[in-house]
């Protein structure tokens, strides 16, 4: 099934960026600038994180891929700077060759997959010697406000039941650990205080995944009404805190 691109869609991945990039950007300064490098992207979606790996790590060549010909075609047509492109494929066969790229990145991609073992072994074959694969994935345990609000403690639920992998984030070093890959982990839990893309972001994530929550049985009917009444009440109230589920990266060395 194909991504819609729409302007809730655009919307919800660049409030995404917004969130995630800053740590990203720090993660990476681990790793480089680099130079005269060719980096990968791995479910690059409408490009956000592609161009914050170029900004990043300044590479001679980096590559947005994605399994969406839909999303390749959206990325393709933004201002890109020279050296950046995309091109459509799955992370689980990737259409590379062994040892030609220098870093290989992918955030909130594994989550979504059938089999992420099998994408880490395939980022860590397209690796050089030396070269390092980055991975960011969230880890579905808790996230809560203060004062307490349902809507947000519902999402744990909510996530757990839409996406193949909820725990994938605490796996990460053992899944790149088995390979054979010198691993350095971390973790980044996020704290909003007052209004800002939290808030927004979750409400927008449930309307956009209704189909599936509901399809799936994860929520009545009622009780996603209910929910998403809750989380659009707190998208106006400044007054909570909202702690949002962690996320665990590792950035592992071939």
């Amino acid at each position: 099934m194909s991504y819609t691109i729409n302007e809730e869609n655009v919307e919800r991945q660049q409030l995404l960026a917004e969130i995630l990039n800053p740590v990203a950007i720090e993660i990476l300064k681990k790793v480089g600038p680099l130079p005269g490098s060719r980096c990968l992207d791995l479910g690059c979606g409408q490009g956000n994180t592609t161009r914050m790996l170029a900004g990043a790590l300044t590479p001679r060549e980096c590559i947005g891929l994605d399994y969406d010909a839909n999303l390749i075609a959206y990325a393709s047509a933004q201002s890109n700077p020279p050296g950046l492109h995309f091109q459509q494929g799955s992370a689980m066969e990737l259409p590379f060759d062994d040892a030609s790229f220098d870093v290989v990145f992918t955030r909130y991609l594994l989550v979504h997959l059938p089999d992420p073992e099998l994408a880490a072994r395939e980022m860590k074959r397209v690796l050089k010697p030396g070269g390092r694969a980055v991975a960011y994935e969230p880890d579905f345990t808790h996230e809560f406000a203060e004062p307490e609000s349902f809507g947000i403690t519902q999402m744990t639920k909510i996530w757990r039941g839409m996406f193949p992998q909820p725990t994938i984030g605490r796996r990460l070093p053992g899944i790149f650990g088995a390979l054979g890959m010198n691993v350095e982990t971390g973790t980044f839990l996020g704290v909003e205080t007052g209004l800002g893309p939290y808030r927004r972001i979750y409400r927008m994530t449930l309307e956009a995944m209704k189909e599936g929550i509901l399809g799936r049985g994860i929520e009545t009917e009622a009780e996603y009404n209910a929910h998403l009444a809750e989380l659009r009440r707190l998208e106006e109230d400044p007054k909570p805190m909202v702690v949002k589920f962690p996320d665990f990266w590792v950035i592992a060395t071939n």
